[in-house]
Order: C-alpha cells, then sequence, then structure tokens
C-alpha cells in the first residue's frame, strides 16, 4: 500500500492491478483493454463505442432511465416489470401497462404492425380499412361517405351531406 498525492493504492504485481481508494483526476483520455468497472460513473459525456449492457446481473432493483430537460423519465426500463415506457415525467403503479408504454402521441413514416389487436378510442385512417391478404375488400371513406366494399365490388353506400343524401345496397349493380 502507498500514498501517491494523498490517494490511497494498493499495487498486486502478481495480476499487474491496482486499486485506488478516493478520487482519480486525469487531464486526458483513460483508456482499458478491460473492464471499467464501478457503481457509479459520473461524466458530462459519455461516449460508447461499440455495445453496452446495463444491469448485466438482472438484478430486479436496477431500473435504466433517461432524463430530458421536461420529463424525469423520457425514456424508462422497469427491470422488475419487464417494461418500458417513454415520455413519463414520474411512472409508478400502472403507469407501465403494457410492454411498450408511450405518454402522448406515436408517429411512425412506416407501418405499424401487430399480432393482437389493436385497440383505441379512436382509429383514424386516410381513407381504406382492408383486411390483410384482401386488398379490395373493405370499408372505404371519404368526407360524408362510407362504401363498404368486398371484390371491389360497391356491398353499401352511404352519401350523406349533399342534396341526395342516400344509402345504396349494391351500388356497382352485381350478381350478387
Amino acid at each position: 500500500t502507498s500514498d501517491v498525492n494523498a490517494v490511497n493504492m494498493v499495487l498486486t504485481p502478481v495480476d499487474q492491478s491496482a486499486k485506488f481508494f478516493g478520487h482519480i483526476t486525469a487531464s486526458g483520455d483513460i483508456s482499458a483493454s478491460g473492464d471499467i468497472t464501478g457503481d457509479t460513473i459520473y461524466g458530462n459525456d459519455l461516449q460508447i463505442q461499440r455495445a453496452a449492457t446495463f444491469n448485466i446481473k438482472q438484478l430486479a432493483a436496477y431500473d435504466f432511465k433517461v432524463r430530458s430537460e421536461n420529463k424525469n423519465h423520457t425514456l424508462y426500463v422497469d427491470s422488475n416489470k419487464d417494461k418500458v415506457g417513454i415520455g413519463f415525467n414520474s411512472p409508478g403503479g400502472s403507469d407501465l401497462s403494457s410492454s411498450l408504454h408511450i405518454a402522448g402521441d406515436l408517429t411512425t413514416d412506416s407501418h405499424i404492425t401487430a399480432s393482437g389487436v389493436i385497440t383505441g378510442n379512436q382509429v383514424i385512417s386516410d381513407a381504406w380499412f382492408s383486411h390483410t391478404g384482401d386488398a379490395d375488400t373493405g370499408l372505404y371513406m371519404e368526407d360524408n361517405l362510407a362504401n363498404l366494399k368486398a371484390g371491389n365490388q360497391s356491398i353499401i353506400k352511404l352519401d350523406w351531406g349533399n342534396s341526395n343524401d342516400k344509402i345504396e345496397i349494391n351500388n356497382g349493380n352485381s350478381d350478387i
């Protein structure tokens, strides 16, 4: 054991390791060919070049949190519930009610796909709802118009909001 500039240090020549008791300050980079471990690591920026694993021992008490200026838990991984929350100020209790819970809107520039049920208070589409694998059967909508189609043939059509308000059955005059 030695004391270098008031820092207690243990040198182990056998495995060429050093253990420090106290603070270590570096004015340049610190690098390692092995692991750097600690209960708490402080710094202005953390940059990881390859991969990172958090809570490596999978302990229930160690959640992962990313904070933003306005939210305490912008990204939150609850270790003992195996759930992820996005956009919470203070998640707790039943806030994380599913595997992924978003507090606020979800916007995507692509598709949302589910193998189970999708539920909501309001479902909005530009014009067409169809069944997987049967693109010409579904419900087509425009302003004040709803048209139920099968095999691309109009079965029931409601046209509302002009002088010719009407419900049409077999609108396409199909042989049904």
